[in-house]
């Protein structure tokens, strides 16, 4: 026997405080009925009303209480196991880990900015199927398309600018190595949610436009960072100050948010870009996300426990049942 709700009977503790206060109360009853009525008296003016009954009445609407919360407690007892189905799409999170995420125009900063996102979609993309990618100068598969949530959030710390071997910022890449994380289901709808700053540099972006076209899935991204400039922090150094990016000149680099490559890959294949800061950026992506065909796949083996509260109800509602008939009047024979 175990309960689905094992908290509830925690309130099982009240029964004998009630049990003391019905004592209490008769008592009581009693004794403020001796001061205007002798004892003796008692049985006469009475009449037909039974103490006894009385007691038994209040005992059976106490047991009654007390089958009704181990109820409501969902008793269980007995299972099966079943074969569970999901339905839904399948998703690759493609994330920039280059080093103008570390840039702090967004508070704490762009690569932790694109963590809480990924964290807030992992949230509202139920029943589906989700890879992670991460991208620099060169994209990664780092997890294959999976319901295992709590794989990606594994590996969500692990994503910054020193696990990218190559330096800049490949879109095209991250888009190609996104489109081949798909597995061939037809019946299941496709869709690359981009995480990025938008300064692209490398790559063909526009062959990687028509290969995710070829492919059906739809490319939405959340833009990260402002469009004013921001210097690049790099990483500190021990005895030494903050220090940041400058080129060949010594001139300090600045990056800025590129909308414009984001909004071309979205628009082109019928997805949504929205810009982080203005808040919601995850929910509004899984909301365009809801008309893509869901398809249905095996979601594993679980356990289904065999409910057993309807025979405390009934015993509840047997004893409140007798509880009316029983009355507190003697029978006269």
């Amino acid at each position: 026997m175990r309960f689905a709700e094992a908290g509830l009977l925690w309130g099982l503790l009240a029964v004998p405080v009630m049990l003391l206060l019905l004592v209490i109360a008769e008592r009581r009853r009693r004794g403020d009925l001796a001061r205007f009525i002798p004892p003796a008296t008692w049985g006469r003016l009475a009449g037909r009303v039974s103490r006894a009954r009385r007691r038994a009445s209040a005992v059976i609407v106490l047991l009654a209480a007390i089958f009704l919360l181990i109820g409501a407690s969902r008793p269980q007892l007995g299972s099966r196991i079943l074969e569970t189905r999901q339905r839904g799409i399948d998703v690759v999170i493609a994330v920039d880990v280059s080093l103008s995420m570390q840039a702090r125009d967004i508070v704490p900063s762009r690569r932790e900015r694109a963590g809480q996102e990924i964290l807030s979609l992992l949230d509202r993309l139920h029943g589906d199927r989700i890879a992670l990618v991460s991208f620099a100068g060169a994209a990664f598969l780092q997890c294959p398309l999976t319901l295992d949530r709590g794989a990606i959030r594994m590996l969500l710390p692990l994503l910054d600018p020193g696990v990218a071997p190559e330096p800049g910022t490949n879109l095209a890449d991250a888009i190609t190595r996104s489109v081949g994380a798909f597995q061939e289901d037809p019946r299941r709808g496709r869709a690359v949610i981009l995480l990025t700053d938008g300064e692209a540099h490398d790559g063909d972006l526009d062959a990687a436009i028509e290969e995710a076209k070829r492919a059906r899935a739809r490319i939405c991204a959340i833009g990260i960072g402002k469009t004013q400039g921001e210097p690049i922090p790099l990483p500190a150094r021990a005895g030494t100050g903050a220090d940041y990016k400058k080129d060949r000149q010594g001139q300090m680099v600045l990056t800025r948010l590129d909308e414009e490559p984001l909004r071309r890959v979205c628009q082109a294949t019928g997805g949504t870009y929205v810009r982080a800061e203005a808040g919601s950026a995850s929910s509004r992506v899984a909301q365009a996300l809801r008309d893509l065909e869901q398809g249905e796949m095996k979601g594993g083996l679980g356990i289904r426990y065999e409910e057993r509260f309807a025979y405390f109800a009934a015993l509840a509602l047997g004893l409140l049942v007798a509880e009316g008939l029983l009355g507190e009047r003697r029978r006269v024979r």
